[in-house]
């Protein structure tokens, strides 16, 4: 996991560092906190629907691994045909990370 740091004010010509930890580190502190964890796993009912611009995503899973990776179960739409897998939650963009973070938080 990564920390993003954002540089802040300076104050007496010194420059400040803010730590700010990453999406995925979010997720995964949320994952540990949140009541809805089942056998390390949370299910979206309903699905969370990500439109892009050529297909939809519904992600319909949340999994934490045993060396601490999420993983989503997605399902992909389009108009030609239809592709479930699971991948890595840092795979997705941080639209879909953080509907998926709103969610767990909710």
């Amino acid at each position: 996991m990564q920390t993003t740091f954002i540089s802040g004010d300076t104050i007496n010509n010194t420059h400040v560092l803010i730590a700010e930890p990453s999406i995925e580190e979010r997720l995964l502190n949320a994952f540990d906190k949140s009541s809805k964890v089942i056998n390390s796993k949370i299910k979206f009912i309903p699905e969370i629907k990500i439109k892009r611009e050529n297909d939809t995503l519904y992600i319909s899973e949340l999994t934490k691994t045993k060396i601490n990776t999420l993983l989503v179960t997605v399902e992909v739409f389009s108009v030609t045909k239809t592709d479930k897998a699971s991948m890595p939650v840092a795979v997705l963009s941080d639209i879909a990370q953080r509907e998926i973070l709103k969610r767990i938080k909710n």
